[in-house]
């Protein structure tokens, strides 16, 4: 299982995140990008880095990826709900594929197109590529 795999799984199995976004195939999580219109609140996540892990002896298998979450909503509140469930669904946490989430940051932001209010959530996974 990928890294994307194991996300979209963890989330649909986690019932904050849920409860929020929807659930099965109607969930509004996305990748890069979210379709036009999409009702808020919703997640578009993107991979943004990857560094292969550094070994004194071999090529390693393993690398350290950085995923961003835009955290989508109508409210600055809501923004803060949805990624607050993402943080405690992923931080310090093993995913089905046996990546680990190290560690999480967040920030906000806000979008004058859509006049929607973001909140950013980054998340250092170590595992292998996928």
């Amino acid at each position: 299982m990928g890294l994307a795999e194991s996300i979209h799984t963890k989330f649909l199995a986690t019932a904050s995140i849920t409860a929020l976004i929807g659930a099965d195939a109607a969930a509004r999580v996305y990748p890069v990008i979210a379709p036009e219109n999409t009702l808020a609140p919703y997640v578009a996540w993107q991979e943004i880095a990857s560094t292969p892990d550094a070994t004194l002896a071999e090529a390693s298998a393993s690398s350290i990826r950085l995923v961003q979450f835009s955290c989508v909503a109508g409210t600055y509140k809501a923004a803060r709900d949805l990624a607050a469930a993402i943080v405690a669904a992923l931080d310090n946490v093993t995913l089905a594929g046996s990546e680990v989430c190290l560690r999480c940051t967040e920030q906000d932001g806000y979008s004058e197109a859509t006049d929607q209010f973001l909140r950013i959530v980054e998340a250092e996974f170590f595992g292998a590529p996928g």
